[in-house]
């Protein structure tokens, strides 16, 4: 925190907070309180002159919290965690009351019987770059974009995500192939922490396209949504997956995938 409007140069610390994990989004003030949201899934409230905490607010379900609080008029508060929150007011003695509803989510069709699944398992390190990962004789290579292990969080976790800075627009390219070998591409679970998430999946085959299948899902909240091929049929011996991250001004937004199904 800083006695000035911004971190100007010769601007000195006023006072500093520690939370139980990493911040990824900004603070929101207002009413001399400062609204900051951490990936140890609380939501926090302190005092701007002081840093001391005024309460705490954890997730439901503990999900970590990923974007930045928003402020209107001084009394309420928004916050997109990796559900949809509605409603979370805060009055002037600071009495939080809430009502909180989680995304619906469709349960995906099950694979088909001998399909192979990546399920990014041996990602041991969160935050790690990944580059290429290997598993079940299938590799997974990052083509662009800066994709990174999350063993905190997936499809089940871990999972492999990239983020785009506030007001930016980065795509993510993820190629799978199985050694030379001819296989069908079946499913794979998207996911963005506040935004649309635009795709574009590519079958390729001796370098040249054999399908393209291109949309946009809605905003999942958080939540992690199956996209299955409709060429599930076709014959492949690479597969490119591309996703569109465009993040909003008030935080950075982190986008990614897990749970690659293909049938050899």
């Amino acid at each position: 925190m800083y006695e000035s409007a911004g971190p100007a140069r010769g601007a000195q610390v006023k006072w500093t907070f520690k939370t139980g994990g990493p911040i990824v989004g900004s603070a929101a003030v207002a009413d001399r309180t400062v609204y900051i949201g951490s990936a140890d899934n609380f939501l926090y409230a302190l005092d701007q002159e002081s840093g001391k905490e005024k309460w705490k607010f954890k997730t439901l379900g503990g999900r970590a919290i990923a974007s930045t609080p928003a402020v209107a008029d001084g009394e309420r508060v928004r916050q997109q965690l990796r559900f949809a929150i509605q409603g979370v007011t805060l009055t002037s003695n600071q009495t939080l009351s809430f009502q909180l509803t989680r995304q619906s989510t469709t349960p995906p069709s099950p694979p088909p019987s001998g399909a192979a699944v990546i399920g990014l398992s041996g990602l041991m390190a969160n935050g790690a770059s990944v580059s290429t990962y290997m598993e079940s004789g299938l590799t997974v290579s990052a083509a662009s974009g800066p994709w990174e292990a999350s063993t905190t969080y997936g499809n089940p976790a871990p999972f492999i995500q990239f983020y785009a800075a506030p007001g930016t627009t980065v795509a993510g390219e993820v190629r799978v192939t199985a050694g030379g070998s001819i296989f069908s591409f079946y499913s794979v679970d998207l996911y963005s922490s506040t935004t649309p998430i635009p795709y574009t999946i590519t079958g390729l085959r001796n370098a040249s396209p054999v399908f393209t299948v291109k949309d946009t899902l809605p905003n999942t909240f958080g939540n992690f949504r199956t996209v299955a091929n409709p060429n599930a049929s076709a014959l492949i011996d690479a597969v490119s997956i591309v996703l569109t991250n465009t993040a909003g001004i008030a935080g950075r937004n982190p986008m990614g995938l897990d749970t690659i199904v293909l049938t050899r």
